[in-house]
């Protein structure tokens, strides 16, 4: 089977001549027609009337009407090739910040819990390896004597305590250098 298309003027266009499937043009008055079967032919369409639709392909494939891009309000504007292009290079550079930031909050979030030797970052004696330091430290410290500083527990009688750590001794005097309690 051939492909087959007739062109000419339209004085010569005889359509009883065409075969199914075969297009004509005729370039004078640039008019298109397509048999579908023996003596069934149709006119297509003008040149005139098919340059809306070749331009609005042209927006849906690239996102230019005869080579201008589209404007927003277009249609076209949100699906085509170009606009998918640059969501696609968007999203590859959104890809991009979220995988440093996730290296970043992870070199933060080591320095947080294990310290960090770089006293420029936030963590620098400040870090949960720093803190429990502190806290044994605290933890270490055993009971006091008249030698070494350490814990002491109140009796509640003679000295009593404040629910905001302020200590008071009751009842007392001290006469010459012994402590007496009234």
């Amino acid at each position: 089977m051939a492909i087959q298309m007739r062109r000419g003027s339209a004085v010569d266009f005889n359509p009883s001549k065409m075969v199914p499937g075969e297009w004509a043009i005729s370039q004078d008055n640039e008019k298109i027609y397509l048999c579908f079967t023996p003596g069934r032919v149709i006119e297509v369409g003008s040149v005139a009337s098919i340059l809306p639709y070749i331009s609005e392909a042209e927006a849906w494939a690239r996102g230019t009407k005869d080579g201008i891009p589209v404007q927003v309000s277009d249609p076209t504007y949100h699906n085509n090739s170009k606009y998918y292009a640059e969501l696609a290079a968007d999203s590859a550079t959104n890809a991009a910040t979220s995988e440093t930031n996730a290296a970043t909050s992870e070199t933060n979030s080591e320095a947080w819990a294990v310290g960090t030797t770089d006293p420029s970052s936030p963590a620098y004696n400040n870090s949960a390896k720093d803190w429990a330091a502190v806290a044994q430290a605290i933890a270490g410290i055993g009971i006091a004597t008249t030698t070494t500083a350490g814990i002491v527990k109140p009796d509640g009688d003679t000295i009593t305590v404040d629910s905001d750590g302020t200590i008071h001794a009751d009842n007392i005097s001290i006469v010459g250098k012994k402590v007496v309690v009234s």
